[in-house]
């Protein structure tokens, strides 16, 4: 990886073609494994493998506190990655929380309140009166911006748990 102005970009190498591909961001890949676990955490809940689902949803948690990390620190922040992210966290809980209902171990309203509230929070995300708020808000505690995210993901797992 090569240093410039304080922040690291990443390598780039070329195939036989001469055409210049892009080093894959490693919080990108976490992010795409974490989706690729969410059809897993939904076959162990059907198979009634609760220990191993539960294992499993812990990993993708740790997974995401982990590519957040690794993309803050280094400077991998990609929109693609940014994208992929919130899609896995949202993908991974619809999932748990129906895979859960299906087998009657969660609540119907409780899923409902679930996905209203992803939804809600995906559709504030992008209005325009949100942005505006959140830029200015964020301004004036600049340290609540590394708070709000940790706030929000330990939500998320211990709804599930419920």
């Amino acid at each position: 990886m090569g240093r410039r102005s304080g922040t690291i970009t990443p390598k780039r190498y070329w195939p036989a073609g001469g055409k210049s591909l892009p080093v894959p961001n490693i919080p990108t890949v976490i992010t795409i494994v974490r989706l690729l676990l969410v059809p897993v955490v939904g076959y162990l809940i059907a198979q009634g493998r609760y220990g191993a689902a539960a294992a499993v949803f812990v990993a993708a948690a740790v997974s995401d506190l982990a590519d957040g990390a690794i993309a803050r620190r280094f400077a991998l922040v990609s929109e693609l990655g940014a994208r992929l992210d919130a899609v896995a966290d949202k993908v991974l809980m619809v999932t748990a929380a129906l895979a859960l209902a299906w087998q009657g171990l969660l609540p119907l309203w409780l899923v409902a309140a679930i996905v209203v509230r992803d939804a809600v929070v995906s559709c504030a995300a992008r209005s325009p009166t949100a942005a505006w708020w959140g830029a200015s808000r964020w301004r004036r505690r600049s340290s609540s911006r590394s708070t709000r995210g940790w706030r929000s993901l330990s939500f998320r797992p211990s709804g599930v748990s419920i």
